[in-house]
Parts: C-alpha cells; structure tokens; sequence
C-alpha cells in the first residue's frame, strides 16, 4: 500500500516537473522572441561624398538600450583621387562636418566589420543615400530609411557630445540621436493609436 501511495505521489511530481520544464521552455524562447524583435540599431554616418564612392568618416551606432558606438575612420588606402574629388574633400570639411580628411582612428578596412555585425538588428538611418549604402552591407537585413515614414531633419540639431567641434546637423552622433527620438516618439504613437481602437 505504501508503495502505491509512492507510485502517485511520483506521478504528481513528474507533471509538475514536466509542466514547469514546459513553462521555463516556453518562457525563455518567448523571451528570445521578444529580444529579437526588439532589438534596433539608431545610425548615423558623416563622410564624403565623391565622384566614385562616398567614404565614411564618422560613424555613430546608438543602440535602443542607451548605449553607443562612434568611430572616426582614418582615410582608405587607395587615394587616387581627381582634382573634382580633392576640392570636394576640401570644401566639405571647411564648410561641412569640419572633420579633416586625415584625421580617424579606426582603420577604413574595418568598416565592413563594424556594419556586418548590425545584421541581427532592425536598422534605422536617415537619408536614401546612407540606407543603400547600409543596405549595401547588410543586404539580408531590414534598413529603413525613416524619411520615408515622415520625418524632415530639422535644421538645427542639438550639439552632440561625440568629441568634436562641428554643427550638430553634420554630426554622426545628433544624427543618430534624431533618428531614435523620432523612432521613440512614431512608435509611441502607433502603440496609443493601437490601445484606443
């Protein structure tokens, strides 16, 4: 008789390890879920535009947690500029970004590192000019171009604090910082809408 009330007492104590093991399962790949779609990436890119390509000089990745990442690019190795692309460099950073054409600390060859690592994010940028150059990178990852959802850059952007003396609207990091405002806000709106109806 003692070993029947063992062999129940064993039963009830298997569902409710089984059930428990279910919930953990369960909660921990809706948990992966949840961090999947959530995860977003803010960018922001300065740089040069040329005849040829357009080199990226500074570089801002601010995340949805708060943290970022900025980079100055030092110059690619081949230089075979023209006379048009020189005078380009020139102008855009005495009038521009002011940020000179030599300075960077990250090695250009990088680049392609530091963006391939964004493919496990929704990536968010302003301008169709830095979406296909991202998309470009990323070619199996979601870039949106939040112009496309509304929003207009303002004139004048708050001063970053990135480290270097330039206008806040030629600035990676004000860039970056505007494209997750208008993100924060635009998803806000949506999740309002969203609990009204």
């Amino acid at each position: 008789m003692l070993g029947c009330v063992w062999r129940g007492v064993y039963k009830r104590l298997s569902r409710l390890y089984a059930f428990l093991v279910l919930c953990f399962v369960f909660s921990v790949r809706n948990i992966i879920l949840l961090v999947a779609m959530c995860l977003s990436v803010f960018v922001g890119i300065e740089g040069f535009t040329l005849s040829e390509e357009f080199i990226v000089k500074e570089l801002t990745l601010l995340y949805e947690n708060g943290e970022f990442d900025h980079m100055l690019f030092s110059p690619p190795l081949h230089e075979n500029y023209g006379a048009s692309d020189l005078r380009t460099i020139i102008y855009i950073t005495a009038n521009v970004h002011g940020i000179p054409y030599r300075d960077g600390t990250m090695p250009y060859a990088s680049l392609n590192e530091v963006l391939s690592n964004l493919q496990k994010f929704k990536v968010f940028c302003y301008g169709e000019n830095t979406r296909q150059l991202l998309q470009n990178y990323l070619p199996f990852t979601s870039v949106v171009n939040i112009t496309c959802k509304g929003f207009a850059m303002p004139q004048e952007l708050p001063k970053a604090w990135c480290g270097r003396n330039h206008v806040g609207r030629h600035c990676s990091m004000s860039k970056a910082l505007a494209v997750q405002s208008f993100y924060v806000w635009n998803h806000q709106d949506n999740e309002t809408e969203k609990t009204k109806k």
